[in-house]
C-alpha cells in the first residue's frame, strides 16, 4: 500500500511539457516590394531559450525556412537569436509555455535595409 501511495503522489506531481513552435523571419526582406507581395522570408538560425534565472536552458536550430520547435517544462521564457548568417537586429521575445499546449512565436530580424 505504501508503494501505491508513493506512485500516486509522483503522478500528481508530474506535469506534462508544453511546446514552442516558431519561425525566424527577416523583415523587410527586400528594399522594394509591391503592396501585394510578402516582404518577409524565413531564415535559418539558432534560438537560445533563457529561463527565469537568466540562464540558457535550451538551444534549438531552425530549418532552412526558419521553422523551429522545442518541448519545455511549463513556465516563462525569453527567446533570443544566437546565430545568424549576416548582421541584423533582433528583439528578444517573451513566451509562456503551458502544460500540454503549443505556444507560437515569431522572431523578426531587421536587416536594416530601407
Amino acid at each position: 500500500m505504501a508503494s501505491a501511495a508513493l506512485c500516486a503522489g509522483a503522478l500528481a506531481a508530474w506535469t506534462p511539457n508544453g511546446r514552442i513552435e516558431g519561425q525566424i523571419v527577416v523583415y523587410p526582406a527586400f528594399p522594394v516590394a509591391r503592396a501585394s507581395e510578402a516582404n518577409e522570408r524565413g531564415v535559418q538560425g539558432q534560438v537560445a531559450v533563457v529561463g527565469g534565472a537568466g540562464a540558457v536552458v535550451a538551444r534549438v536550430a531552425s530549418d532552412r525556412s526558419g521553422r523551429f520547435a522545442i518541448e519545455l517544462r511549463p513556465g516563462r521564457y525569453t527567446l533570443r537569436l544566437t546565430s545568424l548568417r549576416w548582421p541584423a537586429v533582433s528583439a528578444t521575445q517573451e513566451v509562456t509555455v503551458a502544460s500540454g499546449r503549443v505556444t507560437r512565436a515569431v522572431l523578426v530580424l531587421d536587416p536594416g535595409i530601407r
